[in-house]
């Protein structure tokens, strides 16, 4: 086993990646974190001057400074978490591949039941998030799409990591045109669900500005 991203293109099986976040992650979770602190600090400062009981306006603020820090506060205290606990996590090995999420929940792609795999992009995301695309070979059964943003920085590693696991599942068929339809119609789902999501926060918008 090996867990070393520069030599995913040697085809090495069984293979385990891990994320590795960009230093402007552990710096928005650093940010986040010190509004949270100032939050929460905010609401206990509140609290010893003993306004909660007596001051309803106060009182407001003081509920409200702390739901928020709290809140601030879960995001990354649960990156580090998961990063203790070695968590995303993506393991391939021969006729498998197994994806871990960040609150550990585990997803099983069997490759024998499904049709070579290929490289996609998930449309309800910013900047680049490919992902890996599985077509059943069963009429029926569910597409099956492992994120793989986490483990890779660029589209040359991505293709390098969805071919690794096209080795992993050996001789597989192309999918057929029904098969590549299903994955295409899925894109377009999620191009019009992420137009609608635009739309409706254009419409709300114009209604805050128009109301106001």
């Amino acid at each position: 086993m090996f867990d070393d991203h520069s030599r995913v293109t040697r085809l090495h099986l069984p293979a385990t990646f891990r994320p590795r976040y960009p230093w402007f992650v552990w710096f928005a979770m650093g940010m986040m974190s010190l509004l949270a602190l100032l939050s929460l600090w905010a609401a206990s400062w509140g609290l010893v001057r003993g306004a909660l009981p007596s001051d309803p306006g106060v009182r407001g603020g003081v509920v409200t400074s702390l739901v928020v820090g709290l809140f601030l506060l879960s995001f990354p205290l649960l990156l580090l978490w998961s990063a203790v606990r070695g968590l995303p996590r993506l393991h391939v090995d021969h006729g498998i591949v197994q994806l871990t999420s960040i609150l550990g929940k585990v997803q099983v792609l069997r490759l024998s039941d499904y049709a070579e795999v290929s490289l996609g992009e998930t449309v309800l995301a910013r900047g680049y998030q490919p992902r890996l695309e599985a077509v059943p070979m069963t009429p029926g059964a569910k597409l099956q799409m492992l994120a793989l943003r986490p483990f890779v920085r660029n589209r040359s590693e991505a293709e390098a990591l969805v071919a690794l696991v096209r080795h992993a599942g050996g001789e597989r068929p192309k999918p057929l045109p029904a098969q590549e339809a299903r994955l295409h119609r899925e894109t377009r789902k999620e191009w019009m669900a992420l137009a609608a999501i635009i739309i409706g926060a254009f419409v709300l918008l114009v209604i805050l500005m128009m109301s106001a």
